[in-house]
């Protein structure tokens, strides 16, 4: 296996050699390389983009419940209130 690209497979040192030669692997071995790095690339702010929408929609979701809870907190509080003026 080519020790920088890690894809071209050879069966042996001769094989490896030739293909250097006669191929020039050493160009493609750098469009393989370079493919490798631009997709990781890609992965990786493909990940980060996923990642920054989920905060954002749990943020959203807080947010939404915090306010929830404040509603019911002021209908418990208005509840209790018209319940303590009823009884006079």
């Amino acid at each position: 296996m080519c020790s920088q690209c890690k894809v071209t497979v050879y069966c042996g040192q001769e094989c490896q050699k030739r293909d250097w030669k006669v191929n020039d692997h050493r160009v493609l071995c750098k469009l393989l390389i370079r493919h490798k790095v631009l997709m990781e690339k890609f992965e990786l702010s493909q990940f980060e983009q996923i990642r920054d929408e989920a905060l954002e929609n749990m943020i959203n979701c807080r947010l939404e419940l915090d306010e929830a809870n404040e509603n019911m907190l002021a209908l418990a509080r208005c509840s209790s209130w018209m319940s303590m003026t009823q009884s006079w």
